[in-house]
């Protein structure tokens, strides 16, 4: 997808919110997973729904962009 910011798959038991620059996040999010060249993601649950603060700013953080992606503005 062309201008991909983030994403959920979703599983049986279980979904992720993924983030397709999110390698460029993990300085400022270290609870980010993942191991592949560029992508990282989060474990959609209850803490992190509760915890709103922690999942506004990694998603606003992703739509900043780094020179490479795009941005929101």
């Amino acid at each position: 997808m062309h201008n991909e910011v983030c994403y959920i798959i979703c599983y049986d038991q279980k979904a992720n919110l993924g983030f397709t620059s999110g390698v460029r996040l993990i300085s400022h999010f270290p609870f980010l997973k993942g191991t592949g060249k560029t992508h990282r993601h989060v474990p959609i649950n209850d803490d992190l729904l509760r915890e709103s603060t922690t999942l506004n700013a990694l998603i606003l953080q992703a739509f900043k962009g780094d020179g490479n992606t795009h941005s929101i503005l």
